[in-house]
């Protein structure tokens, strides 16, 4: 018989723990492994009085197919407890503590008030919480230890062994940046390069990898340039910024060394293996804002957005995400100028207020002899409104709103609507506004630290530097992103994440504008499934 020829026969017993074996290795062989869901739930695990070989047998199996890292270490932790050899048992406990470290603090956390991996998942807290602190670590273990009395942990050798089950996740060697370091964005670039380097001194490695940069307006052959960085050695490309080039880049048949795009495009089929896109893309807020409001509990938001292409990718994203979260509403909204600062006439169109004067002036033309006392009214149907706008028209708004009788109304909008500090006239106007933004800007003391760090500070680009500072450490963390999609890297643009067309996401944590700047809430997936399932392709138009 073949194993299709089984399906439906009811084995209990071994014969089912076989029958589950014999699935695991043909997919295997069959090369059919990645397209199985392999999860908790449809796995037989073998109980205490099964067969050990064929329990090792399936675990050794499972360690081989692509499952969740949260899977993967109950797989560990059911094998290790089967090994009786203490150095096959050391190898199985560092495995599963590396495993667990990728999955990142928040995620461990979210994680500790299950019963899966008891005391597993505390041990990998303690090893990201001291990971360059070796007496910190040792000084934290008693307590773990009278938590978990009874834990197989074999602490000596793992202590002996820290820094292989700490979060230290193998850098490339070789990486090559590809960056328009001349010509129109040599601002942008040169503060993704200054991140990048920042990140580079950080690295807790006595051999950091070795950089090498490559003009991409000097030479805009991006074919040929990434022909050279893969001669020249490079085992990662960071870049390159431009859409066009990112374009061009990707009608190459083969990447045989894996990039790490700096903006997105839309793609016609799947991304290439080897391709990522990272970019500051807008509609990641637009879809947070939509998160924002619904957890404030406000249930008729209203939108506000300039009548270009930047604001009808902002109105797509909040209108989809606001649907999914809803049950299928559509926000009401309107569109301004996208030039000027007088906003009134889109402000009364959207709260009404308009046809409450029509209503006026055609009462006081039928009765032009009795003069009439008016006072126009907003509508009611409204209890929060999203903004999409950048620069200095972001000022006005907030006024206005409040002359237009909407100023009690809390106003949610993005980062783009500043630049990471306010005027005092800014703030006069600005004061109270919501908004998602990078983690450093609610971080004085950190922010403080890569201000002196980085040359030439212009607050203007304290998005780009964190960017760059991300885009180096996400290289080692793609794969486990990309394997996992509940895997998450708390990055300094974000709480970054991977949807299924290989795109990084961010989380970000939301502010109030105020002196000092008031942090809301941290960085964090209301559900990660939801954040990824309608994180918005919607590509970001701050480099071309």
């Amino acid at each position: 018989h073949t194993l299709q020829d089984l399906a439906s026969t009811a084995f209990v017993g071994e014969e089912a723990l076989l029958y589950q074996v014999l699935q695991v290795e043909l997919a295997q062989l069959e090369g059919t492994s990645g397209q199985t869901t392999w999860d908790s739930a449809s796995l037989l695990w073998p109980s205490a009085a099964a067969n050990p070989v064929l329990s090792q047998r399936l675990y050794r199996s499972l360690l081989n197919v692509p499952t969740t890292l949260v899977l993967r270490a109950q797989i560990l932790a059911a094998f290790e407890a089967l090994l009786l050899d203490s150095t096959e048992q050391i190898a199985m406990q560092l495995e599963l503590l590396h495993t667990l470290s990728q999955l990142g603090r928040r995620r461990l956390e979210q994680l500790t008030g299950t019963d899966t991996l008891p005391g597993w998942i505390q041990l990998a807290l303690l090893g990201q919480r001291y990971t360059n602190d070796k007496l910190g670590l040792q000084a934290a273990i008693p307590a773990w230890q009278a938590e978990y009395p009874e834990h197989p942990a074999l602490l000596e050798p793992l202590l002996a062994r820290w820094q292989e089950w700490s979060l230290t996740v193998a850098m490339p060697r070789h990486v090559a940046i590809l960056l328009p370091l001349s010509g129109r964005y040599a601002a942008v670039a040169e503060a993704l390069r200054a991140g990048i380097q920042l990140s580079l001194d950080s690295l807790p490695t006595a051999q950091p990898p070795t950089l090498r940069y490559y003009d991409t307006q000097a030479q805009p052959d991006i074919h040929a340039l990434y022909q050279q960085a893969v001669a020249e050695g490079a085992e990662w490309i960071i870049g390159p910024l431009q859409k066009e080039a990112l374009a061009h880049l990707l009608q190459l048949v083969e990447l045989p060394v894996p990039v790490l795009a700096l903006n997105e495009i839309a793609l016609a089929e799947i991304a290439p293996p080897n391709f990522y896109m990272y970019a500051l893309n807008p509609a990641d807020e637009a879809r947070q804002a939509a998160e924002r409001i619904w957890l404030d509990e406000k249930r008729q938001p209203m939108v506000l957005v300039p009548e270009n292409a930047w604001g009808d990718r902002i109105l797509a994203a909040f209108q989809a995400h606001w649907a999914t979260l809803s049950g299928g509403d559509t926000p009401v909204f309107q569109q301004y100028a996208p030039k000027g600062y007088d906003h009134s006439a889109a402000i009364t169109r959207l709260l009404l207020i308009d046809q409450s004067q029509q209503r006026y002036r055609s009462i006081q033309g039928w009765l032009p002899q009795f003069p009439l006392e008016f006072t126009p009214y907003r509508r009611a149907d409204v209890d929060a409104i999203f903004l999409a706008v950048r620069g200095a028209q972001a000022q006005g708004f907030a006024p206005q709103l409040k002359f237009h009788q909407a100023g009690e109304l809390p106003l949610y909008t993005t980062s783009h609507s500043w630049t990471g500090q306010l005027t005092q006239r800014q703030l006069v106007d600005m004061r109270g506004i919501y908004l998602p933004d990078i983690p450093l800007l609610s971080a004085p003391e950190v922010l403080q630290v890569v201000r002196e760090q980085i040359p030439n500070w212009q607050p203007q680009l304290v998005r780009f530097y964190a960017m760059g500072m991300d885009a180096l450490n996400l290289l080692p963390h793609l794969t486990r992103l990309q394997r996992d999609p509940a895997a998450v890297l708390e990055g300094q643009t974000g709480l970054l994440f991977m949807d299924t067309t290989q795109r990084i996401h961010r989380q970000l944590p939301w502010l109030q504008l105020d002196e000092p700047v008031r942090l809301i809430t941290p960085a964090a997936l209301m559900s990660p499934q939801v954040a990824i399932d309608n994180a918005s392709a919607l590509t970001d138009d701050t480099v071309p």
